[in-house]
């Protein structure tokens, strides 16, 4: 793997900690969909992706101070080409399950530290083998000199495709007043909310979200160049890394007890489609940046 894609790579390992978790949400749904765009590959294509995510935690208070919370997150990206080349390769919904445990401990003077462990699969789900499984953790350690601001690092990391993958974190949470309130971990989101009422919030907000998925879909991994007489193992799709950097503003609103609802809108800046083989290089044609584009979310979520 060349340096750029070891970085990229680490990255998107640290996407792997729950926004449900850090959000402080025992249950979230999310659908998002991105306007379509016309991209080169040299011929005009037309691609547009839609997705939707569901994630559950539930947190278990073990004894003052220390609570375990396992979790349950899953994310479905379907990307599609509108108007194929007739060679175009087919391109699956690619599915994300991850199911973790999380390990909290507050200690003296504002001090605590938070330790996760996770593992999962990753992939179109055609095929199940070492490079769909998931296995990761993250470790950080934070402090909070008064109720209303907390900072923190550690580190992110996650097992895939036979690598090791290290992210550092960063960690803010301030809220100057009563309604200010910004949410951060670095690189995954950064999030400024205005709360007003205890029922009706506004913010902007980054992030960035993605994964690389095992592609084990019969006409691909039974066709040539992946098989026959004619394979090429450098031009075999062997999996696909996506990844959305995300600009927008958001408006949410609290109906009834701790239920909200939250619309967001932006634009997709930063768009980067890879068709990788078995030794991450990307094959042919496989290394995709797509234009900037316009998107739509909304978003359910239970508070706790």
């Amino acid at each position: 793997m060349t340096a750029p894609r070891t970085v990229f790579a680490a990255l998107i390992a640290a996407l792997a900690w729950p926004h449900a978790a850090a959000a402080g949400e025992l249950f979230s749904v999310e659908l998002q969909s991105i306007a379509p765009v016309v991209y080169e590959t040299p011929e005009p294509i037309t691609t547009q992706v839609n997705a939707g995510a569901v994630e559950l935690t539930v947190p278990v208070k073990l004894r003052e101070g220390t609570y375990l919370t396992p979790g349950f997150s899953y994310r479905l990206e379907a990307p599609r080409f509108i108007n194929p080349p007739p060679d175009a390769l087919p391109v699956p919904f690619l599915h994300e399950l991850d199911v973790s445990l999380a390990l909290h401990q507050q200690f003296g003077a504002g001090w605590a530290v938070t330790t996760r462990l996770n593992g999962g699969l990753a992939g179109d789900l055609y095929g199940i083998d070492r490079g769909v499984v998931r296995l990761g953790g993250l470790a950080l350690l934070a402090r909070s000199p008064s109720d209303r601001l907390t900072l923190g690092g550690g580190v992110a990391a996650t097992w895939a495709f036979g690598q090791l993958l290290p992210v550092p974190l960063l960690r803010v949470r301030w809220q100057p007043g009563d309604a200010l309130l910004l949410d951060a971990l670095v690189p995954s989101y950064i999030t400024l909310t205005y709360t007003r009422w205890e029922r009706v919030r506004g913010g902007v907000f980054t992030e960035l979200v993605g994964n690389e998925y095992a592609a084990r879909h019969p006409d691909i991994a039974e066709v040539a160049p992946c098989a026959g007489p004619d394979a090429d193992a450098a031009e075999c799709l062997d999996h696909i890394a996506y990844t959305d950097g995300n600009l927008g503003l958001l408006l949410g609103a609290r109906p009834a007890g701790d239920l909200w609802i939250e619309l967001r809108g932006g634009v997709s800046v930063y768009r980067r489609f890879e068709m990788l083989n078995a030794d991450d290089a990307p094959i042919t044609g496989g290394d995709q940046r797509l234009p900037p584009a316009a998107f739509a979310a909304v978003k359910v979520g239970w508070a706790y």
